[in-house]
């Protein structure tokens, strides 16, 4: 069975559920295929680890989801979130069940609740004056917004304006040493819960490869404008933040922080102008937003089906100030390093500083745009790459598996692209050395200078225009190479099984080889190489230029060399194929030979020079001044001049014209 295969088959068989479930568990299941391929496993294998549909299909309980899913949530295909409004105060301490009115109750605090705390509360809100190096917020289902304090107080407002969950849940705070948590939990007599005859909650858990991937408990609480939400001030002395949520969203806002972790289950985690030392952000399912933030140390996301986007983002140059004990400066920071990783979801990374930018995702695209780093690392597993203007100043490294890759307007000391299979595209691109590579894709290439540099394709075509560079290495090994307007001083052009086509080149020296293509080099705007060394095994070569070296080999096809300029030695050679050559000067030395086709060789405006003949079966010609001298086998020396002329035929006729003394 192939992936495909299995993959339908589990669509159909989840028809039945609800569509958030099947999303979830479709999803889920190809990140595991995503991870698998990366880990070179065949499709057999990753289906065996993955188990018999029916078997997981049946563990879902359909009845009881499609139930309490769909049935008991009117209109909940389309779930959306409305704003908080501002909560009713009440009196309380410690511990709130509070409803957001003026009745809500509240208990007293536990036994290790914080004690130097409220001087002042008024109904869900409290704050608190002590001063703590750190805060551990857990929301459960509950959305938890943070912001700065204005009063350098700790402030928490709870809101609960769930249908059912007004008895379920409470607020808690209290203190440990410098740690100050809060949070909403279910109330211990409700752990149960209190749905069926007898009042126990109902849930469903979807397990996948050892750990539960979809949990549903209370289903129906967050439709209809229903909200469970918890608001934090966060005073800036301190120095530690940390928060939790299973299936709510977690929004930060102006903080300035040492360190700062948030994470949510199935939520989506949010940071908008924002500076911390160190940030770790994770949702298993959720999406992940940064804007306008800075980092000084490290920057760490993390999701794994949900989408990343991160713009105006800076790694801070300089030393991030965070105070001890004492109110002094601690120091600088080592690194600034942005690192991001998504299993199915996309990421996109704009407008963004850092030293270090590490991005890996396992089957979403990966975007980059205006950003400036020391060294960049992005990688796919089976989505698309797009880089535009990324100034690097050490290393630019970017892999696909199986996506395509898009690159433009890039500078890095070090370059390097890598495709498995899927096309390559690099536009205005600046480097010292690099290597450019696609296994079974296309590569396209254009507006690049380099000092060295190795392109190759096994099974795509390669089209290059409009290169400036030293040294280039460039392969297909069964495509074609086009290329088109390049200066370099040297260049190694190889098509194993393809054709070679170039116009307009201009360099130092050009080396152009095929097995079984053909090789075709025009300059016809004047611009061209110091010398071409091209060998064909069973294709023709034809090359037009001004160059001033040529050396032609082919053994079974034609050979034809129109030298426009003043060419200095021409040796052409072809073992089966017709050899001609039309040139015009004085040339220093020409060689031609073909042992089974005719060689043929036209010299314009050439003074005297001497001319020797070689033939094995065929007739020798040569015309000089219009008239024609039949001659034997043999060799012949003809002339007094400078340049001496070697023709060879084997068994074809050979021709010699335009000679003048």
């Amino acid at each position: 069975m192939t992936k495909l295969e299995y993959m339908r088959r589990l669509q159909e068989k989840l028809d039945n559920f609800s569509k958030e479930l099947r999303e979830d568990i479709l999803e889920d299941y190809h990140q595991h295929f995503a991870e698998g391929e990366l880990q070179g496993k065949t499709d057999e294998e990753i289906i065996a680890e993955l188990g018999n549909i029916e078997d997981m299909v049946r563990e879902l309980s359909e009845s009881e989801l499609k139930e309490n899913m769909v049935c008991g949530m009117p209109g909940a295909e389309g779930l959306s979130r409305v704003p908080v409004q501002e909560c009713q105060k009440t009196t309380g301490t410690g511990m709130c069940a509070g409803d957001g009115t003026e009745n809500g109750s509240c208990e007293n605090k536990p036994a290790n609740a914080a004690q130097e705390g409220p001087a002042a509360q008024e109904g869900n809100s409290y704050h608190y004056s002590g001063k703590y190096k750190k805060i551990v917020l857990e929301g459960e289902e509950a959305d938890i917004y943070l912001m700065p304090s204005e009063d350098e107080e700790i402030h928490v407002e709870y809101i609960n304006r769930l249908r059912n969950g007004q008895e379920k849940y409470e607020c808690y705070q209290y203190e440990e040493g410098d740690v100050f948590y809060a949070g909403i939990q279910k109330r211990k007599d409700m752990k149960k819960g209190r749905t069926g005859e007898d009042g126990d909650e109902k849930s469903w858990k979807v397990m996948l490869f050892g750990k539960t991937v979809v949990s549903y408990k209370n289903i129906g609480d967050a439709v209809n404008g229903q909200t469970l939400a918890l608001y934090v001030s966060v005073p800036k002395g301190v120095r530690e933040l940390s928060v939790k949520a299973s299936s709510g969203d977690v929004q930060i806002q102006d903080l300035v922080q040492e360190n700062i972790l948030l994470e949510s289950c199935s939520g989506d985690v949010k940071v908008l102008k924002s500076l911390a030392n160190i940030m770790k952000l994770h949702t298993s399912s959720g999406d992940l937003a940064i804007c306008e933030t800075k980092c000084c140390q490290c920057l760490n996301v993390s999701t794994s089906s949900g989408d990343v986007n991160i713009q105006d983002v800076v790694m801070k140059e300089r030393k991030a100030v965070f105070f001890s004990e004492d109110g002094q400066d601690e120091g600088s920071i080592a690194e600034r390093e942005l690192i991001v990783k998504s299993s199915s979801g996309d990421v996109t990374i704009k407008n963004v500083t850092a030293e270090k930018i590490d991005v890996f995702s396992s089957s979403g695209d990966a975007k980059l745009q205006n950003v400036t780093a020391a060294a960049s690392n992005v990688r796919s597993a089976s989505g698309d790459v797009s880089i535009d203007h990324i100034d690097c100043s050490r290393v630019m490294q970017v892999e696909s598996s199986k996506g395509d890759l898009a690159v433009a307007d890039v500078k890095a000391e070090a370059f390097n692209v890598g495709c498995s299979a899927g096309d390559v595209a690099v536009s205005s691109v600046k480097f010292t050395s690099g290597n450019i590579e696609t296994s079974s894709g296309d590569l396209a290439i254009s507006d690049m200078e380099f000092t060295s540099g190795n392109f190759k394709t096994n099974s795509g075509d390669m089209a290059m225009a409009n290169l400036q560079f030293g040294t280039g290495k460039f392969m297909a090994v069964q495509g074609d190479i086009v290329i088109a307007n390049m200066k370099f001083e040297a260049g190694n052009f190889v098509a194993k099984s393809g054709d070679i086509v170039g116009s307009n080149l201009c360099g130092e020296f050009g080396s152009f080889s095929t097995e079984r293509g053909d090789i075709v080099l025009q300059d016809p705007d004047g611009n061209h190489c110091r010398g071409y060394q091209c060998v064909s095994e069973s294709g023709d070569i034809n090359v037009e230029s001004g160059a001033e070296i040529y050396e032609c080999r082919s053994r079974a096809g034609d050979i034809s060399v129109r030298a426009f300029g003043a060419p200095r030695k021409l040796t052409i050679e072809s073992k089966e194929g017709d050899v001609s050559v039309n040139a015009k000067g004085t040339p220093e030395s020409i060689s031609l030979k073909s042992n089974g086709g005719d060689a043929k060789l036209t010299l314009d405006e050439a003074e005297g020079m001497d001319v020797e003949i070689q033939t094995v079966n065929g007739d020798a010609c040569i015309k000089w001044d219009g008239h024609k001298r039949n001659v034997g086998k043999g060799n012949y020396t003809y002339g007094t001049g400078a340049c001496k002329v070697e023709v060879f035929s084997g068994d074809g006729d050979l021709v010699i014209s335009g000679l003048s003394d």
